[in-house]
């Protein structure tokens, strides 16, 4: 099984405190994320009703920094975002626009599918770009 981020935060963390401060919320963070899935707390007894064999399932911290508590709703989202993909090869480009048309930027139709948007390529200039200046 793989190396927790908590079991690393209790190997090492006692030495890394040593020479390193944190801030409260950093520290409260860390106190959850060392404390999650165990004794620490709580939990609840657990039996089979067949065999009988008990275990303990521990409560989660639910911190939103917590690796083992956000997993779930981490592949939730990357999946919900995994669909929204077209099969087309993508290209992402972050480009600034003018001042004047930041108000003109927030009334685009976000909801609207993509194959209905105009598409980069018609938006092309004919000639080469060159920067001002």
């Amino acid at each position: 099984m793989a190396t927790t981020l908590a079991e690393v935060l209790r190997h090492f963390g006692p030495e890394y405190l040593h020479t390193h401060a944190l801030s409260s919320a950093q520290a409260r963070a860390w106190r959850a994320i060392v404390a999650c899935r165990t004794p620490a707390l709580g939990g609840e007894r657990l039996r089979c009703e067949g065999c009988h064999a008990e275990h303990w399932r521990w409560h989660s911290c639910r911190n939103r920094h917590c690796p083992q508590c956000q997993s779930r709703q981490r592949d939730a989202w990357r999946a919900a975002r995994l669909g929204e993909l077209l099969n087309v090869p993508y290209c992402h480009l972050v480009f600034t626009l003018p001042h004047e048309l930041n108000a003109l930027a927030g009334t685009a139709d976000r909801r609207r599918p993509a194959e209905a948007r105009p598409s980069a390529r018609s938006a092309e200039p004919s000639g080469p770009v060159r920067p001002p200046g």
